[in-house]
């Protein structure tokens, strides 16, 4: 049979409830811990460490809402072509005189 143009794209855009998921999450993005050392001198050193992206608690299982395409600049919550956001660690010293 033949479907009219307003028919199809009107089915086309119904989303069944059963594909609707809740997006709520809390994520961890950035962690850093400072430590300054005894002063040496005129010197005051601090050590550092920091850590991003470390933990993501959302409903949708497997998923970071920020990596999908449809984080509002896609049209939806589609998680197609999604890349999981990388995790960073590093450190290092900081010498104020």
């Amino acid at each position: 049979g033949t479907v009219d143009a307003e028919a199809y794209y009107t089915k086309l855009g119904d989303i069944a409830e059963a594909a609707v998921y809740d997006t709520s999450f809390l994520k961890l993005r950035d962690l850093t811990l400072n430590y300054d050392l005894p002063r040496i001198g005129d010197f005051d050193i601090t050590v550092y460490g920091f850590a991003r992206n470390i933990l993501v608690w959302a409903k949708m299982p497997e998923m970071d809402p920020e990596s999908t395409i449809g984080n509002n600049n896609g049209g939806g919550y589609f998680d197609n072509y999604s890349m999981p956001q990388t995790m960073s660690l590093g450190g290092g010293f900081k010498f104020s005189f």
